[in-house]
């Protein structure tokens, strides 16, 4: 089963047109889990960087996977947690101009520990960020992970609404 697939696209731009390729993404799912004013980041290699990086954890949404059942899978599979409290942020499109891939920002709170479930794939190691580090890191460039930015920006300009 193919993650995404590559299309080639035509489309008419100031009444020319032009050839598109476009990347189709089911979607994906990422979350902010937070426990006593800290939150949970993964460290994972990232081939297209050739590097390690500190993201929220996030992941694919399998075909057309509600998104929270998505963001609860992928909080399961790469940290072992599990959440009682769910809370949307909202959505952002990662990058309209070759991808369709829309994102879907979760939080979750009241974290119960369990076992990480790692792909063959994944080496992913956890590691804890006191929230005010977490922006001290933000501001000055190390934390740089797009949807991990985005999602702590969102929880400090308290855009979350429960879910049931």
């Amino acid at each position: 089963m193919a993650m995404f697939s590559f299309e080639s696209v035509y489309a008419s731009v100031n009444g020319e047109e032009r050839k598109y390729d476009i990347v189709r993404h089911p979607g994906a799912a990422a979350i902010l889990a937070i426990k006593d004013e800290r939150i949970v980041l993964v460290e994972q290699y990232r081939p297209a960087l050739g590097r390690n990086i500190l993201e929220v954890p996030a992941g694919m949404r399998d075909g057309l996977e509600d998104p929270l059942l998505c963001a609860r899978r992928e909080l399961r599979e790469e940290t072992g947690f599990t959440a009682a409290k769910w809370y949307s942020m909202g959505s952002m499109l990662v990058s309209p101009g070759y991808t369709t891939e829309e994102l879907f920002l979760f939080m979750a709170e009241d974290l119960q520990e369990g076992e990480q479930e790692l792909d063959d794939s994944e080496d992913i190691v956890l590691h804890w960020l006191d929230l005010r580090e977490a922006r001290r890191q933000v501001v000055s460039g190390e934390l740089n992970d797009s949807k991990t930015m985005m999602l702590l920006q969102r929880y400090w300009l308290g855009m979350s609404k429960p879910l049931d």
